[in-house]
């Protein structure tokens, strides 16, 4: 737990830095996240109305169950997007969401990491993260290329402290 709060980091990741640790990279996924279940709720919403008119009894209910089963997943995908950041620091790489850490990985121990880019992607500005051969994916990562810069740096920086300090020995 960190003594003294950094007033630049959202409470729910500032909570979970080491006091001996360095934050680099704190981000939040993509607002493109938003795209697939707000595509699916309006189309159900606007069939549920459409229907309306023909559908009668159980059929009609059904409608507006599903409609209303979709409108709450997207606004669980809102609050989920308002809680969940990407976070790398000087010692490792986290995941955090509103339950605390969902996944944790020590830089020390990322081998590789490689960035994957598809067409709404690249149009949008998100990417995937994929470490150490899809132990770890971290999809709708906004500012992709430079957050994968940011990371190889971070990887081969402590690595090539390590190759010189055996070399120097």
């Amino acid at each position: 737990m960190r003594i003294v709060a950094d007033t630049s980091l959202p409470p729910i990741v500032s909570r979970y830095l080491l006091s001996d640790e360095r934050q680099v990279i704190t981000v939040r996924v993509h607002p493109a996240r938003f795209i697939p279940p707000l595509v699916t709720t309006l189309g159900a919403l606007s069939l549920a109305i459409a229907l309306s008119p023909v559908l009668r009894g159980a059929a009609a209910v059904a409608a507006w169950l599903i409609t209303l089963v979709l409108i709450g997943n997207l606004a669980y995908t809102a609050v989920d997007w308002l809680f969940r950041y990407l976070v790398i620091t000087s010692r490792r790489i986290f995941l955090v969401s509103g339950s605390g850490i969902t996944q944790e990985w020590q830089l020390a121990e990322v081998k590789d990491v490689r960035l994957t880019l598809t067409i709404g992607g690249r149009l949008l500005g998100y990417g995937t993260l994929i470490f150490d051969s899809g132990r770890l994916v971290v999809d709708s990562v906004p500012y992709p290329h430079q957050l994968y810069l940011e990371i190889l740096g971070l990887l081969y920086k402590d690595r090539d402290a390590g190759h010189d300090a055996d070399r120097e020995g």
